[in-house]
């Protein structure tokens, strides 16, 4: 039987028999029931056993919570290799099939998000920041219209609450207590944080609930939760979903593939620098996307050769080099994507993708001495830069200088090995 929610229905023959039976299916899948019988008495008696039986299920409600289990979530960052720009270029080809599909390696991080989560009436969220700071508690009702407008909102928690308007749109649950007691991953600097909330919303509804949601289904509920927030995000950063594992997406309008790369043998050994200063990202995207889905420029044109054809040749030399574990060539493929991203994207946005200071940091010559090369993540502009170490000793030295001598924020990430 279908969701009736937000409906009304009006019953003869209320009282007893089909009549009321036909009631309590109908407003247990949500619909408003009236009733109406010519036996009057026994339509009051049953008037005031189906009120008694709704505060018997509430209470029923409140001691499962109360006795439920509490399940431990971790939910990675995510890092894009290569690719940034592309998820969202590759969706308008829903209305231009001459746009070229996008193409984004990605892999997740050691930092991450760490929750636990337990069935709730209501859904409460308490978080925490990157200073240990405890945020909330966060209430809202499981009720549509309370979490749609909870999701417009501009705080932390509109992105579980646009998770949870989807999920209680395609299934009968209840609420949640999120606890989100531990955060590594650093806010606003390329690596997904929001995503990572909204994924990690969409697991802990799947888990309390049996929901059997795939990693799949947990990336589109995720992405379609932070598209209620009105986030203009693609479709690459809710791949924090897949864990460590390098991943190559393919973004061809609404539809996504996802392919799993194998780890190489030889470990890569990646150092992520946060760069200490804000960006505007809705203007960085504004910026680009004027140009789509048609452009009849030679800027538009040059913006869609560098995330179509141009990304699709990147992308792909990037892959084997990460399958072979060819440190080397890996860091001189960014090296080469960061100056295209530079070329197409600063004359768009001149004031967000200059970027002095992350391009002083891909210049410094000390660390040239132990990186193959590196470019900016995500959305770009002045948030993080990754670097393709030499070796792990190499890296050690890197990740001292960035602390003790530039005084900057860094964490390492490797893939592959033993």
């Amino acid at each position: 039987m279908k969701d009736f929610t937000d409906t009304t229905g009006f019953i003869t023959g209320g009282a007893s028999g089909i009549g009321l039976a036909m009631a309590r299916a109908l407003g247990q899948r949500g619909m408003r029931v009236m009733l109406a019988d010519i036996e009057a008495d026994a339509l009051a008696s049953n008037g005031e056993n189906e009120a008694a039986a709704r505060m018997y299920e509430r209470a029923a409600n409140a001691i499962q919570a109360d006795a439920s289990p509490t399940i431990d979530l971790f939910v990675p960052g995510r890092l894009c290799l290569f690719g940034e720009h592309s998820d969202w270029a590759g969706g308008f080809r829903r209305f231009n099939r001459e746009i070229v599909p996008g193409r984004t390696l990605v892999l997740g991080t050691p930092q991450g998000l760490s929750a636990r989560v337990k069935v709730n009436d209501e859904l409460v969220v308490t978080a925490t920041n990157n200073k240990g700071e405890r945020i909330g508690p966060w209430r809202c009702a499981m009720d549509r219209e309370e979490l749609r407008m909870a999701a417009e909102g501009d705080s932390f928690f509109a992105y579980v609450a646009g998770v949870a308007l989807v999920v209680l749109t395609n299934h009968r649950v209840r609420g949640l207590d999120i606890d989100q007691h531990t955060s590594t991953l650093p806010l606003k600097k390329g690596l997904s944080s929001s995503a990572a909330i909204c994924v990690l919303t969409a697991r802990a509804f799947s888990e309390c609930y049996g929901l059997k949601l795939t990693t799949r289904g947990e990336m589109e509920y995720a992405y379609l939760g932070e598209v209620a927030t009105g986030s203009c995000c693609g479709r690459m950063d809710q791949a924090c979903a897949f864990g460590s594992r390098p991943t190559l997406l393919t973004h061809d309008g609404d539809r996504l593939e996802c392919e799993s790369i194998a780890l190489p043998k030889t470990p890569l050994h990646l150092l992520v620098v946060d760069l200490g200063k804000d960006k505007d990202t809705p203007l960085m995207l504004k910026s680009l996307q004027r140009s789509f889905p048609c452009c009849d420029d030679d800027r538009g044109r040059r913006v869609h050769a560098w995330l179509g054809e141009e990304n699709q040749r990147r992308v792909a030399e990037a892959v084997k080099a990460v399958r072979a574990g060819d440190a080397e060539t890996l860091g001189a493929l960014m090296t080469a994507a960061q100056k295209d991203f530079d070329r197409c994207a600063i004359p768009e946005c001149p004031s967000q993708f200059k970027a002095p200071t992350l391009h002083a940091v891909l210049g410094d010559e000390t660390l040239a001495e132990w990186c193959w090369g590196g470019k900016g993540i995500g959305c770009g502009g002045e948030g993080s830069a990754q670097l393709v170490c030499r070796s792990k000793a190499a890296r050690d030295r890197a990740v001292s200088y960035v602390k003790e001598e530039l005084g900057m924020w860094c964490c390492c990430v490797d893939v592959g090995g033993s």
